[in-house]
This record gives C-alpha cells, structure tokens and sequence, in this order.
C-alpha cells in the first residue's frame, strides 16, 4: 500500500543512497519497516546491496565476519584487522548499500566499528539501519553515529482515518461494507498495525469466500475474532 509513510521511505532512502549517507527507519513490530526499505532498495536505487541481521551484542569481528561473507558469498574467518582491510578494499570498489535490520541489537562496539567502516575515505557504501522497539533509542545513544544518520525515519500505526481510507483498496472484502465493520477490527484488533491488519484479513477472507460472500459483514468479523483468539462464537 502506498501509504504516506510508505513514500517517505522510499524518498529518504533514495535521498541517503544518492550521499553515500547513513539512514534510520525504525517503529514498533509490525509497521512495514522491512518492506519499505528492500522495496526502496532494489525498486529505487538498483545499487548492489546485502541485508544483514545480528543477534543480541555482536562484537567487531563477528560484524566483520559476516559482512564480508555476505559481500564475497565466501564464508571467513580471520584476524579482525585482516577483515577490516579486506572490507575497505571491497567497499571502496563501487557504490553499495548494507542494511542493517533489527538494528536494536547492536551495542556500542558493532555501532563504531560500523560508523568506522563508513568513515574510510576511501568507502563507496550508504549505511541503513531498520529496528522495531528500541532501536532509535539504542542509535542515538551513540553520538558519533546519530551525527551521521542523514534522514531518521519513525513509522507510525495508521490513524484510524488512514485505516477507513486504506483498508477498501487493500483487499475487496472491506469495499462498500459497513465502515464501523473496519473500526470494529481497528479498535479491537489491528490497532493500525499493517501486520495485524494483513492477518486479519487472511482470515476474514477465506471466511468470505467459505461462505459465498463478497464482503464482510457483522458475523464475519466476529467469526475473524474467534479464529483469532478473541471471541466466543461458534466454530
């Protein structure tokens, strides 16, 4: 859907890639984050690119590590300063762009020796971190790093006049149905989360089409919230 938050990925991060910059996108579980930047990544810069994800606290080398076996398809293991040379060397060759999602993880020894990474003169690479819960939080407390970051992007649920205007465009089954129907869903259920919405409408769906309809109606709903763990009607 192409939400206004949506857009706004799509510009920043086409903005931060045309700087060789550092970008954030971060918001709550849920919200699109993931979706909008790989979307921006492969639709808007077509510049070669990995996606990196780490667990909790990643110390330099194990950062190192896996970076440049995304980048080389070769899986390494080495001195740390054996791989930061080869890093450099890599990233110096031609524009890229490293993803760094759940970027909550990472702590203070992954943050500078990635802002390390991106500081070489010599590197051609657009640095963009995604994180749900926490991870503005876990950036900014690295001021080195936050000075750098070009365009911090928070995505927020949607406003329930976003919901009313989505959700019929979305899938079918919400078109010309009771709008209290889709605030129903919102208020009990989906809270704005695009995620939340998504499964709902799973759901809802194949109830619809179990029972020949084109669009939900008041017992479809209610039936949703009972597959959902939310109800008390009838199987």
């Amino acid at each position: 859907m192409n939400t206004q938050q949506f857009a706004s990925v799509q510009a920043r991060v086409a903005e931060v890639c045309s700087r060789q910059a550092m970008a954030a996108v971060y918001g709550e579980a849920g919200l699109g984050k993931t979706f909008a930047v790989e979307r921006a990544v492969r639709k808007v810069t077509l510049l070669p690119h990995v996606w990196l994800e780490f667990p909790s606290d990643p110390s330099p080398r194990y950062v190192a590590t896996k970076l440049l076996q995304a980048l080389t398809g070769v899986r390494q293991d080495d001195t740390l300063y054996r791989l930061t040379d080869e890093l450099i060397e890599l990233l110096a060759e031609e524009p890229r762009v490293v993803v760094f999602d759940e970027a909550q993880h990472l702590r203070y020894r992954a943050v500078e020796y990635i802002r390390h990474l991106w500081d070489e003169r010599q590197t051609q690479v657009t640095m963009i971190f995604v994180g749900g819960n926490g991870c503005w939080d876990v950036l900014s407390k690295h001021p080195m790093l936050e000075a750098r970051i070009w365009r911090p992007v928070q995505l927020q649920p949607l406003t329930p006049e976003q919901v009313l205007k989505l959700m019929p465009k979305y899938h079918a089954i919400y078109n010309d149905c009771d709008e209290t129907l889709i605030e129903t869903v919102d208020d009990r259920f989906a809270h704005g989360n695009f995620r939340k919405w998504a499964a709902f409408t799973a759901t809802a769906a194949d109830i619809c089409a179990e029972r020949k309809l084109s669009k939900v109606d008041t017992d479809v709903v209610e039936h949703g919230f009972w597959r959902h763990g939310g109800g008390t009607v009838d199987a």
